[in-house]
């Protein structure tokens, strides 16, 4: 961030105008039709919640992508640094950063629409983990695609991000998808969570199917996400992508 201060237009400002704008909207129905107070809020929440996931597949891909531009990757892999480690570094960095949008998010949140954290109460916490978690399993697919094809293809992180936002459910009920995109949402792990979001009413359990269901298809896809990324980077030696930096 301090080398290329643009990346702070990403990381706050971006979600931070989605926040104000739609929390604004929401302050401003508050006590008029239900069902018009209701979609606002509906939207509002769909968007905080959705920067869990989106924003770490997002800054995953990013960070991984500036180290591929700027060459250091070619220093860290003739670096005793395994594979799994260099993973799990560029995913802290990243997780560190969503915190950072998050923190500023909620700052905004509890300024304009205080009342939203009266919600949820403490499903809040399981659900962004939860979500995150997803965000972390399915940005190795990026990591994979940038391995193998190099920053050409940096844009995968945004586009897998928008795509999975349509199997998510983030602001619509499974219902409203068509019989095919439908099927495919039930393979999408984020979709449980928006589902028990709005599904959510007081004295709900914290940790119930939804989460479960959750909680296994990511466990999945991070397993099969770690072990693309392992192949791609064996493949990219094979090719030599990243002599080619």
């Amino acid at each position: 961030m301090r080398r290329n201060p643009a990346r702070i237009i990403e990381i706050l400002v971006w979600p931070g105008i989605e926040v104000v704008l739609f929390a604004v909207l929401a302050s401003s129905q508050h006590g008029k039709a239900p069902d018009s107070a209701s979609i606002t809020l509906s939207i509002l929440t769909g968007i905080v919640f959705w920067n869990c996931t989106a924003r770490v597949i997002q800054e995953t891909t990013a960070q991984f992508t500036d180290d591929f531009t700027s060459k250091n990757i070619q220093s860290l892999l003739i670096t005793p640094i395994r594979l799994s480690e260099l993973l799990i570094g560029i995913t802290a960095a990243s997780i560190s950063k969503i915190i950072l949008s998050l923190s500023a998010l909620s700052v905004l949140l509890s300024l304009i629409y205080p009342s939203f954290f009266d919600t949820f109460g403490p499903h809040v916490f399981l659900w962004v983990l939860q979500l995150e978690l997803v965000g972390v399993a399915l940005s190795y697919v990026s990591i994979a695609a940038v391995s193998i094809f190099g920053e050409r293809v940096g844009f995968m992180g945004w586009m897998i991000s928008t795509v999975l936002q349509i199997f998510s459910l983030v602001f619509y009920e499974r219902a409203a998808l068509p019989p095919a995109l439908r099927a495919i949402s039930y393979a999408v792990p984020s979709s449980y969570i928006f589902e028990a979001i709005r599904s959510y009413a007081p004295g709900t359990p914290v940790f119930s199917q939804p989460q479960a269901v959750t909680l296994f298809l990511s466990i999945g896809y991070a397993a099969a996400g770690i072990f693309f990324v392992a192949m791609a980077f064996r493949l990219a030696k094979h090719l030599g992508t990243f002599a080619k930096i």
